[in-house]
This record gives C-alpha cells, structure tokens and sequence, in this order.
C-alpha cells in the first residue's frame, strides 16, 4: 500500500511540472508583441505580472474550495428551505451581474450598426 501511496505522489508531482511547464497563450502573445516593438523587458515584466496575478487567483481560488467543504458537505446531505433560498439569490446576483456587463456592449454594438 505504501508503494501505491509514493507512486501516486510521484505522477501529482510530474503533473504538476508539466503542467507548469506548458505555456499560457496569452504571455506568448504578449512576449511576441514585445519582441516586435522592442521593449522585451516590459514583455517580461508583464507577463511575471500576470503570472503572478495567475498564482494569486488560482491559489484563493484553491483554498476557498478547502475552506467551504463543510458546506459543501452540509448541502450533498440535501436541500434545506435556507440552501435553496440561498441558490435562488445567488442566481439572481449573477444573472444581475451578467446583464450589467453585457448592456452596454451591447448598447455599445447596436449603436455602431
């Protein structure tokens, strides 16, 4: 069982460097673009920046996941009148969100036609 154990330890580590080592499109594009104008350190500046904007929000990202388990647990038990009241505005908060983002482009692309 330890064996299992270590073996599987091993593939999450060579996953993870992989998975680092792939590179994200939009530093590419980025890095090609100050290639092109000749400011490579900018380039480089900006994508250590957005890695690290990266990092930052995948990280929270990870540990708000670890941290609502509980709940998590709690509403795989089944729905609770509180649960389901708290979906419903969760919804409404995020169709609310969506159509305040989407209207002005909108907006925005029908006044141009």
């Amino acid at each position: 069982m330890h064996g299992h154990r270590r073996g599987e330890a091993n593939f999450q580590r060579i996953l993870i460097a992989v998975t680092g080592v792939v590179p994200c499109s939009s530093a590419v594009i980025i890095l090609l673009f100050a290639l092109a104008n000749n400011v490579m350190g900018v380039g480089i500046a900006a994508v250590a920046a957005e890695s690290m904007g990266m990092a930052v929000t995948v990280s929270a990202v990870g540990m708000l996941g670890i941290a609502a388990r509980p709940v998590l647990l709690r509403v795989a038990r089944g729905p609770t009148h509180q649960l389901e009241r708290a979906e419903r505005a969760v919804r409404l908060v995020g169709a609310a969100a969506m159509v305040r983002c989407a209207a002005p482009l909108m907006i925005g692309a029908l006044s141009r036609l």
